[in-house]
């Protein structure tokens, strides 16, 4: 029994020291980091020497299994992050200015230092920073007081650190506390905000560096490329670049979530959301399998919360009010289920905001009081052509065995789609129902019209959809 406690802490030791060294090096740099690793520590030193009847009194242990104490340790960490992120934007404006006022910016004192978190980020520019004309690159931060600077690429470095410093803290975190949804909630929302930011981050990188570079030197770039990758397939491509190991791992990370959270709707949304934006390969048949999943592990009570995201996603178009899980009942107003204005022009304009349709606004340039300018090209692009069998088989789920009153939806999203036969035997359905009331505003005399109108100009689907427009014709004359 000894020795297999004395294998398992090696194996431990070996795996920090193999992992977590860099991480700890990097948080123990910040003094306000290093207050919440001396607290912690010495709240695991003070439930390793005690008893168990003694710490049950002492409370002396509590902190090292308080939720609210890594909170905040990663709110730190998010304020250091925030206050990098700033003087990186600083530079980026600085850039801008000096390149257009063409502006030289000579290094004369040499080191300079920027105080972050109670730590300092120094460096000191070199000779190939500058130009023949001694004009630099303009990779600094630069104060207009004492006309000193810093790399722009320190920054960089100790921003990619602290962000895996942060994911170390939540994993170790998660490891004492792996029931926790706000510590999964947490770690899951930053997680998948990095992966984006790091999408933006290369795409401005490669910006830059192709404005930099001449049109001859670019064309014979892209040559050697497609020269050199006209021998691999698409999907090795896919499955083997370095965006879709950040992809799998955080895939990975959620996954890990669902033993413990599976009952929480919210992680299931940001899951789906989070493949539908980023999942290489762009399936389809993932992202439908993963609400059928949730489905599935939720009560029905809470289904409403999945289906207007659902929705969204399979008919690429905001759901329409009134719906369970497209109104808003069940929303209530600045939370997870904000309501704001329903921008398809249907009666009752409402809306449940959940992830999904929140980033379908943000691609359709939709969003209330925010302006996205940038890469909405790029957005529109993301946007799924999802296949029409696909999207009648969901309607049918959810019109014929969740909500009755989506039938109308159903009967459009047919019609739209040339099945008239379909279309007509759901009329029929919602016209023998004498409870049936649209959502819509369609009155009983529309419904008539339409379905005579399918059935007049498309006899032949009608009839083999079973459907005996004759008879109905004989029983009303």
């Amino acid at each position: 029994m000894e020795n297999s406690n004395k294998d398992s802490s090696s194996s431990s030791s070996s795996q920090l020291s193999s992992v977590g060294i860099k991480c700890m090096s990097t948080l123990v740099g910040y003094p306000i980091l290093l207050q919440h690793e001396e607290t912690l520590m010495g709240s695991q030193m003070n439930n390793n020497h005690k008893d168990d009847n003694h710490n049950k009194n002492s409370g002396r242990a509590v902190c090292y299994y308080d939720v609210m104490a890594w909170m905040a340790y990663l709110s730190d960490i998010d304020d250091l992050l925030e206050s990098i992120e700033e003087n990186c934007r600083n530079i980026s404006r600085q850039r801008k200015k000096n390149i257009a006022k063409g502006r030289r910016i000579r290094n004369e004192d040499g080191l300079v230092e920027i105080i972050i978190g109670g730590t300092s980020i120094s460096s000191k520019a070199d000779d190939n920073d500058y130009d023949a004309n001694g004009n630099g690159n303009i990779p600094f931060l630069v104060s207009s007081s004492t006309g000193r600077m810093v790399r722009k690429s320190e920054l960089h470095t100790e921003r990619r650190l602290l962000r895996a410093a942060r994911n170390f803290v939540s994993e170790r975190a998660l490891t004492l506390l792996p029931g926790s949804y706000k510590l999964w909630k947490d770690y899951l929302t930053f997680r998948s905000e990095v992966y984006m930011k790091e999408e933006e981050e290369e795409e401005s990188k490669e910006e830059e560096e192709g404005k930099t570079q001449s049109k001859t030197d670019s064309k014979i770039e892209s040559e050697k490329q497609s020269s050199s990758y006209s021998s691999l397939s698409k999907d090795y491509l896919i499955k083997c670049s370095d965006q879709a190991k950040k992809y799998h791992a955080t895939v990975s990370a959620y996954e890990r979530s669902l033993v413990r959270t599976n009952k929480y709707p919210r992680i299931w949304l940001m899951y789906a959301t989070y493949v539908a934006q980023y999942d290489p390969s762009q399936s389809i048949t993932t992202v439908r399998r993963l609400y059928d999943r949730a489905l599935l592990a939720l009560p029905a009570t809470q289904h409403h919360l999945l289906w207007g995201d659902y929705l969204c996603y399979i008919l690429q178009s905001i759901p329409p009010a009134g719906l369970a899980g497209g109104g808003g009942a069940h929303a209530s107003p600045g939370g997870e289920g904000t309501i704001i204005s329903n921008p398809t022009g249907h009666k009752s304009a409402s809306f449940t905001m959940g992830p999904m349709v929140a980033w379908f606004l943000k691609c359709q340039g939709e969003t209330q009081g925010q302006d996205h300018d940038h890469d909405q090209d790029q957005d529109q692009k993301q946007i799924m052509n999802i296949p029409s069998e696909t999207v009648l088989r969901v309607l049918r789920r959810y019109a014929l065995c969740f909500e009755p009153s989506a039938r109308e939806l159903l009967s459009n999203a047919a019609l739209k789609r040339q099945r008239y036969g379909e279309a007509a035997s759901t009329l029929v359905d919602m016209l023998n129902d004498p409870t049936f009331v649209s959502i819509n505003g369609t009155t009983r005399h529309d419904l008539w019209m339409k379905l005579a109108t399918i059935c007049t100009q498309h006899p032949e689907e009608i009839q083999e959809a079973g459907v005996d427009f004759d008879a109905m014709v004989r029983a009303a004359l």
